[in-house]
Parts: C-alpha cells; sequence; structure tokens
C-alpha cells in the first residue's frame, strides 16, 4: 500500500544558496492542499495554484479622482485566454501600454485570442522576455490572435483606447 507523503523544506543551506546557517525570529509557511480523485490535469493545477496566490488581491486607493462619467457601470478590461492559455501577469506600463504575460502549458503550440472589453485593443506587439518588442501582431474586428509555441511563454504588449460609453 502507497502511502502519501508531504514534505515541506522551508529553508536550507545545503546546496549553499543565500539562507544563513542560522534563522532569526519564526519563519511561517503557509500550504494549501485540495486531495482529488483521478488523473492528472494541468490546467485545472494551474487554476489551483494561481487561484491560491490570488486569493486575497490587495488594492490601495491612491486618492484617484473619480471620472465615473465616462466609465461603464461594469465590464471586463480586456478578454484573456483561459484554459491551456494561463495568464500569468497583466501590468500597466509607462508608457500607457498594457503588459500581458502568457503561458502555454501543453506539449503543442496553442492559439491565444485577446479580445476588447471596456479597452479597445489598437495595437500590439509580440516582445522578448526583457519587454523588448520584436515584431508588430496583426488586429482585426478588434481580436488579438497569438500563436504560443508548447512549454513557451509570451509577452505582448498592447495599447488601447477605452471604448464609448453604453
Amino acid at each position: 500500500m502507497l502511502r502519501a507523503t508531504f514534505l515541506g523544506w522551508i529553508t536550507n543551506n545545503y546546496w549553499e544558496c543565500n539562507f544563513p546557517y542560522h534563522q532569526r525570529g519564526t519563519v511561517v509557511a503557509r500550504y494549501r492542499i485540495q486531495p482529488y480523485a483521478g488523473g492528472f490535469d494541468e490546467v485545472r493545477t494551474h487554476r489551483f495554484g494561481q487561484e491560491t496566490a490570488f486569493a486575497r488581491p490587495e488594492f490601495q486607493h491612491l486618492h484617484e479622482t473619480s471620472d465615473d462619467e465616462n466609465l461603464p457601470a461594469q465590464g471586463q478590461f480586456l478578454r484573456l485566454p483561459e484554459g491551456e492559455i494561463q495568464t500569468l501577469q497583466v501590468r500597466a506600463l509607462k508608457s500607457g501600454k498594457v503588459s500581458l504575460r502568457l503561458l502555454n502549458i501543453t506539449d503543442s503550440e496553442q492559439a491565444a485570442v485577446i479580445e476588447s472589453g471596456i479597452a479597445r485593443i489598437m495595437r500590439a506587439w509580440a516582445c522578448d522576455l526583457f519587454d523588448q518588442p520584436v515584431s508588430k501582431l496583426t488586429i482585426s474586428d478588434e481580436l488579438l490572435h497569438v500563436s504560443i509555441p508548447a512549454r513557451r511563454l509570451q509577452t505582448i504588449h498592447i495599447e488601447t483606447t477605452q471604448t464609448e460609453s453604453p
């Protein structure tokens, strides 16, 4: 009979990493475990990891002025891929663009579709891992189609404008 084993090795200096031999104070580790029956499902695993990492999103009000008359009551900023193409990061750039990091978690090339929402996609660029634009991407009917090779990360910069309020 196989017995399940759970091992939590929080810090170590066995491989000469940057942890000192003695830690001052208390070291805290939190685990979230979700047992389930059935075979390995990579999409489910990634989703569980992201839900755990972002279980308590933090927002800080910076005393911005309200612009409610120009924003719709509800909606999505952009419609991002789900499932086999994981959205790892969405962040604003100083240039007014949005940077997306997408990951293909499969063993084959996958097509990702990013659709305009509240923000309308105007232009987009495929970038390298250092956020440097490599090639311009084509947008048709407010849809951005991107092909991502197997097990690869793709960084995309998107220039947007706000759509008209309904």
